[in-house]
């Protein structure tokens, strides 16, 4: 059976300039984050808050409101993030029990069953969620393996941004009660209960509404948001509008003597237009034909290092990509040093449309007001096949298959069309 676990101890010192009292009683927009939360989980049936004896405010509060079904774990003395858990071990049974452990300091709203079933499908012993964001120089990231399990932490502080990933964790984790028993009553912070875990946790990934709102700078970016907008439409259970992107030849110039083009060589106002895409209600997907792989040009490995250093550039300059999917593959063969491995004819190559597919499935995306913006009579016949509006940047000269008023002679001024109508 599935319990939230709302971690509400935080003083809220960073916040007095909107209030004095317990962060989790921050309002947002007319209601604090304890009430939004718990509206969020309704449906759990076992909710549990972990406060400290102090926190008068918080039990005064819940008795105005009349908000019941919430049990009050106190503490004695603040234990940190992972020490605090210690007091689920009064639950009985606790170790056949599985918690969803919430940060008090966030907005959010996700599926959570969805979540759960990962959780259950990988087995793991914790199951974190993550998101790409940018503000990783005061965020804990990860790397991720192929089979969802973590690879490598990344805590905080950092020493080098350029070396670390930015899927970064949100605040939000399924944790298996049995690993509780290791926890003793005293301070203990929760990334030592990672470190100790670490071959059974495992990194669900999400494109869903989750944001630490505990400094003054985000709470008033996070009430200026939710003003504009409804968080609840980033819930993977409400599909999500898309902006796909090639890369070569609309992200950075793309010349024909080159063999491997330079994603740095953005072309003119290219981050200018991802930082607006961001604003918006969409989320960005690159993808791309990498071709040179199979032809002998570059290795797959030097590829992958090339794009994490690339989506960590973006992050770092405030602009979020949540995917970038690539095809390495070539079927024509008669290259010097060719790869034998990569020389077939995939699903994944555009102009066909494996990468669309996987990106759809990953992230629910509402197809029908999305678009793809392209450089190529592949990408135009990739949007055709896999049924997305399509946007063309033209090298020298407009294409005779295409009309002419979706055609750009740069992403920037595509973009600012398309935001336009």
């Amino acid at each position: 059976m599935l319990n939230l676990v709302i971690l509400g101890g935080g003083k809220g010192k960073r916040l007095k300039k909107y209030f004095t009292g317990s962060k989790i009683l921050l309002k947002v927009f007319n209601k604090s984050l304890l009430e939004l939360n718990f509206n969020i989980f309704k449906k759990i049936n076992k909710k549990y808050l972990i406060i400290n004896k102090s926190q008068i405010d918080i039990i005064d509060y819940l008795k105005k409101k009349n908000i019941s079904g919430l049990n009050i774990l106190e503490e004695d003395r603040r234990l940190d993030t992972g020490g605090c858990l210690y007091h689920l071990k009064k639950i009985k049974n606790y170790k056949k029990k599985v918690f969803l452990i919430i940060y008090g300091d966030l907005l959010i709203d996700i599926d959570y069953q969805r979540f759960y079933k990962f959780f259950k499908k990988t087995n793991s012993k914790i199951s974190l969620i993550v998101h790409p964001n940018d503000h990783i120089q005061d965020s804990d990231t990860l790397e991720v393996k192929d089979n969802g399990f973590v690879d490598k932490f990344f805590f905080k502080p950092h020493k080098n941004l350029n070396k670390i990933s930015t899927l970064a964790l949100s605040g939000v984790c399924l944790i298996k009660g049995s690993i509780l028993s290791n926890i003793k009553k005293k301070k203990l912070k929760f990334k030592s209960i990672l470190k100790k875990n670490k071959k059974y946790v495992s990194a669900y990934e999400t494109r869903e509404f989750i944001k630490d709102i505990g400094t003054p700078k985000r709470v008033e970016w996070a009430r200026k948001f939710l003003l504009r907008r409804d968080v609840s439409k980033k819930n993977f259970k409400n599909p999500i509008k898309t902006i796909f992107l090639d890369r070569d030849g609309v992200l950075n110039k793309e010349k024909k003597d080159e063999k491997v083009s330079d994603p740095f060589n953005f072309t003119k106002g290219a981050l200018r237009s991802l930082k607006e895409i961001n604003k918006r209600n969409y989320i960005i997907v690159i993808i791309t034909n990498q071709p040179g792989v199979a032809k002998g040009y570059i290795s797959e490995e030097k590829l992958k290092k090339l794009n994490k250093n690339y989506i960590n550039f973006l992050s770092r300059k405030k602009i979020i990509i949540h995917s970038l999917f690539y095809c390495p593959h070539h079927p024509e063969k008669g290259f010097k040093g060719e790869i034998k491995k990569y020389k077939i004819r995939c699903n994944c190559r555009k102009p066909r449309v494996g990468l669309f597919k996987k990106a759809i499935k990953k992230y629910n995306i509402d197809l029908s007001n999305s678009i793809f913006i392209g450089n190529s009579k592949t990408d135009y016949e990739a949007s055709k096949n896999i049924k997305v509006n399509y946007l063309h940047i033209f090298g020298n000269s407009k294409v005779s298959y295409i009309d002419k008023k979706f055609q750009f002679s740069s992403f920037n001024i595509a973009i600012k069309s398309y935001f336009k109508n």
